[in-house]
This record gives C-alpha cells, structure tokens and sequence, in this order.
C-alpha cells in the first residue's frame, strides 16, 4: 500500500506540503517554511550516518508521491518512540497504519529494542487507533501543562507563533501558563524561548527536550572549558566561525560589548550552557546553547593572545 524510502534533498517541497494545513493541527500549529524542510533533511542525513545510531527518518510514498513522514528514535539502549506525520488529503485510507507496521518490524529487527513508546493528541483520536492496531496498548492520558508533568520545546508551537506575530511582548509571554510552571530565571527565557523559541535549528536540535526537567543556575567556568564545547547539531561549525574573526564579531555588537571585553576580558551577557544528559541522543558535558558568537569570540581571543579573563559566567541548565 506504501512503501517507505530515506529522505532525499530534493524532498523539501513536498516535507514542505506536509507540514502544513490540518496536518499540523495537532502539533505545533505552525508550517515548516521552504528552508526549514530542507534543514530537517539535512538533520536526518547527518543522523542516519552516526554510529551507533539513535533516530530513522522515512518518507512515506504512495505510488511514489511523497505523502508523509515516520521516524524512529532510540531513547535507551532498548527504548525508543515513533512519530509519523501524514499530508491532510491522505488521511482515511491506511496508510498511517501500514507505515507503522514497517516502522514497527525494523524497531525489534534492525535496531534491536524491546519497547516502543508513542503518544498523540487527545482531540485526534484518529491517530491513537493507528497507534494500536501497529500493536501499541494504550496506557493514559497525560496533562503536558502542569508543574507535575513535562512541557516539551516543541509543544509550545502555538506560543511561539503568537510571540512571533507580535501579539506577545516579553512580560506576557514569561506568564504563561506553559512557562510559569517552569520558573526559570527571566535572562533564560529571554534568551532561549523568547528570542530564539521559533528557530528551525532550536527546534530541531532540542525540540524533544522536557523543559520542565531543565533546572538552571548561573556558575563561573574556567576559559579553557569553552575551548572545544560543541553547540547543536544544526549549527555545528558555527562557533568556529566566529572565532576565525573575534575583533569583527565584538565590534559589530553594541559599543558597550566592545568595551567590556577590553575591561574585563569577558562577555557582558552570560551565554547559556545545556548539559548532554538532557538531549537526545544523551551525552556527557556541556554545550552552547544560545550565544554561541560570544563562545566564538573567546576563542579566537584566546588564540590572538588578546585579553581573556581566565573564568566566565554562563547560565547552565542541568537535569
């Protein structure tokens, strides 16, 4: 009925009709632009050559039109959740279902787990009983908007839409209920979900994070500590760029930036630190989360020789 093939670059226009209109009811709320479609293909590329390998992407076709999406994900060394999305003119005719099926045998097959997880919306049932005829036993309901419970990045879509049509300034947004249970420090939620919540490369990277299992705090670390930190995987290189021209990437920021960094041989506003532990994949260390220009900026001050102060402030959230 469908067959299910690795993404190619070539699919963005197509990933670009399916993450939209009624498909996305009951997600984000928000369509995938041009080139967020093609970032997310070019994400599930890098992952499907990792060793060992943690995530699968398919698109599923029919009759070798592109209709939809189905990804697998390795939570523990034998857990992991499926996910799929479907083009709204599809719905109705079993496809959901038969690409589950497949998803299913390589799960137990191929990547060697013993347990698959998955949700969905409470108001698309219709998804749920795709969900159990692949064989899944539906176990409950959970309130995602709780001080209790999680509140995943990517589950506040809707949010982050009215932020970014200008409907929210930043006093209103930090009252949410979504974000009041989380009670992080206002320069966090500025910085991360505010400023840059709606980010394609964001969300790609930590959209499967639990905010609410994030606990932050501001500590000083020693300069050699941002030497090799990595950023997300989307924006892999990016530090280094910035640190091939520090002079030029401080001088294009406000006066007083330049200034601080000539005094005190550091940034004006803590960058902010994620631990690995909270990603998926899980890893060890830290890694820049927002303000990679300023991580970039002291490495290629370290480099140049040019005034560094040999420990700096940073916002770290750990589990």
């Amino acid at each position: 009925m469908v067959t299910l093939r690795a993404l190619a670059l070539d699919d963005a226009p197509a990933l670009t009709r399916i993450y939209s209109g009624a498909s996305i009811r009951h997600t984000t709320g928000k369509p995938l632009t041009l080139e967020q479609t093609h970032h997310k293909i070019r994400t599930a590329l890098a992952r499907a050559a990792e060793t060992p390998r943690a995530q699968w992407s398919w698109g599923i076709l029919h009759e070798s039109e592109l209709i939809g999406l189905i990804s697998l994900r390795r939570r523990t060394p034998t857990m992991g959740t499926i996910s799929y999305i479907l083009r709204d003119d599809s719905w109705g005719n079993g496809y959901a279902t038969h690409a589950a099926h497949q998803v299913v045998t390589v799960a137990f097959t191929t990547a060697g787990l013993n347990r698959l997880e998955a949700m969905h919306h409470p108001d698309n049932p219709a998804s749920g009983r795709v969900l159990v005829k692949a064989g899944s036993t539906r176990v409950g309901t959970a309130d995602r908007h709780t001080e209790t419970g999680t509140v995943p990045y990517d589950d506040l879509g809707p949010l982050m839409a009215r932020r970014q049509d200008g409907g929210l300034r930043f006093e209103r947004f930090r009252a949410d209920p979504a974000l009041a249970a989380l009670q992080w420090p206002n320069d966090v939620l500025r910085d991360f979900l505010f400023d840059h919540g709606d980010n394609g490369h964001f969300v790609d990277d930590y959209g499967d994070v639990d905010l609410c299992a994030i606990t932050w705090k501001l500590e000083t670390n020693p300069a050699a500590d941002f030497v090799g930190m990595p950023t997300g995987a989307s924006d892999a290189g990016c530090i280094e760029s910035y640190a091939e021209n520090p002079v030029h990437w401080v001088d294009v920021r406000r006066p007083e930036v330049g200034r601080h960094w000539e005094e005190h041989g550091t940034w004006l506003r803590p960058p902010l630190l994620i631990d690995r532990r909270l990603l998926d994949p899980a890893d060890s260390g830290l890694q820049v989360l927002e303000g990679r220009t300023r991580v970039g900026a002291l490495r290629g001050r370290l480099r140049e020789q040019l005034r560094v102060a040999p420990a700096h402030q940073a916002w770290v959230g750990r589990p």
